[in-house]
């Protein structure tokens, strides 16, 4: 029965979506057929997939790759199996595997985590703003009345705690040991993307691939809007009725340039303030992950609030 042989992880809006389309060009590396399958998620997870782990076994992950599949590298790139125990359980049982997990400077993380869902999603309220969501979180008061989406609600009460990335990283270590864990940083990846490429494919014992001019695009990129409510509308539509690609891109220009918004000056204003102090929150943790992972976080330094 196939089953991936190499994981794509890291926290939600750290960059999975374009390294995944890039490497799954490559010959020598079959990719799932959903990017993401949430197949090994815990069973209490509500991102849990149908089939799955827990009800199917290894049969869960049948759909995903052809039955003669001849890729030596199985790729499946759930982000949210890094914070899996059932993930982990499964590891131990694979002594293939290996994984790549990318990082991005926490509090940026977090903030575009929120964004996406706010705008892209169009499940939080544009009177919402970073600093309220931040305040409900650290008093403990449920998202269900704040996110429009039980699952969306579920992932930013718990985005802080998944920005502490040496307590999610260190298991995978201490499991797969240091040489099968390849940690990476989403600023690096966005500044070099030909070179991250080249090192990821070079780590998985692969031939370099030939890349065409301008073929690192970024995927699954964070837009801002005027009204979450008709962006939810807009992707039901999207969904609903198949457009041709050309038609698609060019209606999509002129939604957003309808769509498009900034905050108000004064709400602006907090939600900076609110995201520097998560950001300094992070730095304890940040130098658990440099001596984690020998990584030099450097470049976290230069990052602010967009």
């Amino acid at each position: 029965m196939l089953r991936p042989n190499f994981l794509l992880l890291g926290a939600p809006k750290c960059g999975t979506s374009s390294l995944f389309n890039w490497l799954a060009a490559h010959p020598g590396i079959a990719g799932s057929r959903r990017k993401e399958t949430f197949i090994l998620m815990d069973r209490e997870n509500p991102l849990l997939g149908h089939p799955n782990i827990h009800d199917d076994g290894l049969a869960a992950f049948a759909a995903e790759y052809d039955a003669v599949c001849r890729a030596p590298v199985r790729m499946e790139a759930t982000t949210h199996t890094l914070f899996q125990r059932t993930a982990l359980q499964a590891a131990v049982q694979w002594p293939d595997l290996r994984v790549v997990v990318i990082l991005r400077e926490p509090a940026a993380r977090v903030l575009s985590s929120f964004s996406y869902t706010q705008n892209n999603l169009g499940r939080i309220p544009a009177r919402v703003g970073f600093a309220d969501y931040l305040a409900a979180v650290q008093a403990g008061a449920p998202l269900t009345g704040m996110v429009q989406h039980p699952a969306s609600a579920y992932v930013l009460a718990r985005d802080p705690e998944y920005s502490r990335y040496a307590t999610w990283l260190a298991p995978w270590i201490e499991t797969l040991g240091r040489d099968r864990v390849l940690p990476l940083l989403f600023e690096t990846m966005r500044s070099d993307p030909e070179g991250t490429l080249r090192e990821v494919v070079d780590w998985l014992g692969l031939e370099p691939l030939a890349l065409e001019p301008g073929a690192l695009s970024a995927r699954n990129r964070t837009e801002a809007v005027r009204s979450p409510g008709l962006q939810r509308a807009a992707r039901r539509l999207n969904a609903a009725l198949p457009v041709p690609g050309g038609l698609k891109r060019g209606l999509k220009a002129a939604y957003m340039a309808v769509q498009g918004r900034a905050a108000p000056a004064q709400r602006a204003a907090r939600d900076r303030a609110a995201f520097e102090r998560l950001r300094e929150g992070y730095r304890a943790d940040n130098a658990r992950l440099a001596a984690l992972t020998g990584l030099d976080l450097g470049a976290w330094s230069g990052e602010r609030a967009a």
